[in-house]
């Protein structure tokens, strides 16, 4: 969400990209020929309702291997092409960094779709799990807590550690979340690396180069303008304001890949010149797809989970020394 997933610095929440200091440098930006391949291994079964859907007319000339595009530029024909789309579906895999021996950590993938609007509206899948774990509806979200085995639901007040759940919920979201990909890409300049194939639809790969102050800067003020603050953890400022002093000139690079219409098929995770090892990589497909979830039934707010978990627990251990 990746910065982008957001780093080490917002590991607890998960955002920059890949949570450990994984984040785009403008060198590392991988080449057509490596990535279409690796890209087709991997969002097979994930990009194929975008890429047929894309329109094979181009509203602009195609730019040439080695342009570089502000980025300002490209981050505003993107947000237009979202506009119009309103709505997206997304899987997430884990891919080698180019030029890294690694192998992907699973075959399975995270899944998620979101109304591409205000107030958020969108579903998440973990992989691990298999099960949806988010449902968030006009803004309102929902997190399947599996300690519980029950959805819950915001609190009239929620307390800090609540705050942190809600956050980690939604960020699942709000870091998948397109535009939010759109407004990173504005952070730098982009340079263009050629054309390639995702599942059948042609894509233009470009390569965004930003430090990584700018990047997180835009990342989670994008997240926070579409529903998911961060930042509303002391914790989580003070730990970016240190990330940022230690490494906010760093220059990452970042890979976005657009179709005929400007519509973000596939992002991967900012990575720095010598990251080595994977990165996360999302594929989006099926724009315009309906996405209405509906909210879980008997959802209990999480200070009532919390209560009921405390309750049982004071029970057993009153059954165990009763017993003893």
């Amino acid at each position: 969400m990746n910065l982008v997933r957001v780093s080490a610095a917002l590991a607890t929440v998960g955002l920059l990209a890949g949570c450990g200091g994984t984040t785009v440098s403008g060198t590392s930006g991988s080449q057509p020929g490596s990535t279409s391949s690796g890209a087709s291994n991997s969002s097979t079964s994930g990009s194929s309702g975008g890429a047929s859907s894309s329109s094979s007319a181009s509203s602009t000339s195609q730019p040439q291997v080695g342009t570089s595009v502000p980025g300002g530029t490209l981050s505003a024909s993107m947000h237009k092409a979202l506009t119009a789309a309103k709505s997206v579906k997304f899987t997430i895999a884990r891919v080698p960094v180019e030029g890294s021996t690694a192998t992907p950590t699973s075959s399975s993938s995270d899944s998620g779709e979101l109304q591409i609007a205000d107030p958020m509206t969108g579903t998440y899948t973990d992989s691990g799990s298999g099960k949806r774990d988010l449902i968030v509806v006009g803004g309102e979200p929902y997190g399947y807590f599996k300690q519980a085995n029950a959805w819950v639901k915001k609190s009239a007040s929620p307390d800090e550690l609540e705050t942190r759940y809600l956050v980690n919920y939604t960020a699942q979201l709000a870091q998948n979340d397109p535009r939010v990909v759109a407004d990173m890409v504005s952070a730098g300049t982009a340079v263009v690396k050629g054309k390639s194939l995702i599942a059948g639809a042609s894509v233009t790969h470009y390569a965004v180069t930003a430090s990584f102050s700018a990047l997180i800067d835009k990342q989670v003020n994008s997240m926070k303008s579409h529903g998911c603050d961060v930042l509303s953890l002391p914790s989580n400022r003070t730990s970016l304001e240190r990330s940022k002093a230690k490494n906010g000139s760093t220059q990452l690079t970042m890979d976005v890949y657009l179709d005929d219409q400007g519509r973000l098929i596939r992002f991967e995770d900012p990575v720095a010149a010598s990251k080595r090892g994977t990165r996360d990589q999302t594929t989006y497909r099926d724009y315009g797809a309906s996405v209405d979830p509906k909210a879980p039934e008997g959802a209990k707010s999480f200070a009532e989970v919390r209560r009921q978990m405390g309750s049982s627990s004071s029970s057993s251990s009153a059954s165990s020394s009763s017993a003893a």
